[in-house]
């Protein structure tokens, strides 16, 4: 299991140089990758905390910062909203990011959920299942337009045609699929590289959710808030069945309550949950 850390770049006074900085120190500390997620604006009534409106980094900028900051930790998107940004546009920018960083790029898109930002911004929100049609034909999109090759794709809400990423990549980045509902599982199974289920404490609620993926053999990730003992740490993140683990040092999303837990973590959990 590798074991990664949600970067904390919500706030109306975050910089870019202070993650930039925890960043750095994850990579240092032994941490597999670091990730962020995508708003353009947030608040935290759903996980119990104010529902006054934060401000956020934007993600794909952010990771290219990151990509020429850093060296070896992967660099992740837990999840991009696909309603944001076209695909062909996407793959343009997740290519640059993945060239930038040699190779180290985690892309994960889901299908949008938090209507009040969409309402703000002026933008269309479609019905859930509109924007999970649109996010499996995103993730074939991008599937092959980031495989060097000229792309055509003829779908209910999208058109490709003769497309190529130039410059491409070696190698394309593992598309992981967010989501936890029926419909969203089922997708990451038939069209993603991996899945991503965000913060899930409990293996067997995990295990539950993950059955919908069927025979597929994807890739499969979560989210983990970092409570309890050390050792109990080790035992819950053993008890996943899972690749990748995202670890929260908050109890919101992406926050980090105090940065010497991240060497506390890597000290008394990190050698022993990978194991």
């Amino acid at each position: 299991m590798k074991i990664g850390v949600a970067l904390p770049h919500y706030g109306n006074d975050v910089t870019i140089d202070r993650v930039v900085e925890i960043a750095r120190e994850c990579e240092r500390l032994g941490f597999d990758s670091v990730w962020v997620s995508d708003h353009i604006v947030f608040d935290l009534a759903k996980y119990g905390g104010s529902s006054d409106l934060i401000g956020c980094l934007d993600p794909l900028v952010l990771l290219a910062v990151l990509a020429r900051e850093t060296t070896t930790v992967r660099l992740g998107t837990m999840v991009l909203c696909n309603e944001f940004r076209h695909p062909a546009l996407l793959a343009k920018q997740a290519a640059a990011i993945h060239m930038a960083s040699s190779g180290r790029l985690e892309l994960g898109v889901g299908a949008g959920w938090y209507d009040r930002e969409f309402r703000m911004a002026g933008l269309p929100f479609p019905s859930a299942g509109v924007r999970l049609s649109k996010l499996e034909e995103a993730v074939v999109i991008l599937k092959g337009l980031l495989g060097g090759d000229p792309f055509y794709f003829h779908g209910e809400h999208y058109y490709v045609d003769d497309l190529a990423v130039r410059p491409a990549t070696v190698e394309r980045p593992t598309i992981w699929v967010g989501g936890k509902g029926d419909r969203a599982v089922a997708l990451a199974g038939r069209v993603g590289d991996g899945w991503n289920a965000a913060w899930f404490q409990d293996a067997d609620a995990y295990r539950e959710r993950a059955r919908h993926l069927g025979d597929s053999k994807v890739r499969r990730s979560i989210g983990q808030y970092a409570e309890g003992s050390a050792q109990e740490m080790v035992d819950r993140l053993k008890s996943f069945d899972v690749d990748h683990a995202v670890m929260c040092f908050s109890s919101v999303p992406f926050g980090l309550d105090d940065p010497d837990d991240l060497a506390r973590f890597a000290s008394d959990v990190l050698p022993y949950a990978r194991g």
